[in-house]
């Protein structure tokens, strides 16, 4: 009874149909143990260049993953969606987040529980005979450190693109 009274719940998965998102963006990698680090790096940077461009986000920042490996490079890009093209500068650039059927989850609480997200939606796509479409997953961060400082509060959409 202790057992599974400790394993945290499955999230509620949905399928969508999402439209294309314009974003702004800058495409890095780092390995597993430095992911944290880059990822706030990158959005740093990604809202200097935003600023000194007078460019305006549409939404909330997310984020591409294109692989999740513990012996190689995580591949990743940092996106901020915006409403309109914008001029590309330095490492900034403009990026197509392709619209189609997605599986869709919503996470509420600290982003280390978003492993457990990543495994519930594999296995959902495993007894569903569901297939990727496109490169990467991404995650849409709703509600985050910037907005409250209690990480129990904190709202991610996790999405996996399907054919």
């Amino acid at each position: 009874k202790e057992i599974s009274e400790a394993i945290p719940p499955s999230v509620l998965i949905t399928l969508e149909e999402r439209p294309e998102i314009l974003a702004v963006a800058i495409y890095d990698s780092a390995m597993i143990n430095q992911i944290e680090q880059l990822s706030r790096d990158l959005y740093k940077e990604l809202k200097q260049s935003m600023r000194s461009g007078r460019v305006n986000e549409a939404g909330p920042a997310f984020a591409v993953y294109y692989n999740w490996t513990e012996d190689t490079p995580i591949r990743m890009r940092a996106c901020f969606p915006v409403a309109e093209e914008v001029r590309e500068s330095g490492r900034m650039n403009l990026y197509r987040l392709s619209g189609g059927k997605v599986l869709k989850a919503e996470w509420k609480g600290s982003y280390e529980g978003l492993g457990k997200v990543h495994l519930d939606m594999d296995a959902y796509m495993a007894d569903f005979g569901m297939k990727f479409r496109g490169a990467g997953v991404w995650e849409e961060y709703t509600v985050g450190p910037e907005d409250n400082p209690n990480p129990s509060e904190w709202i991610t959409h996790v999405f996996y693109p399907v054919e």
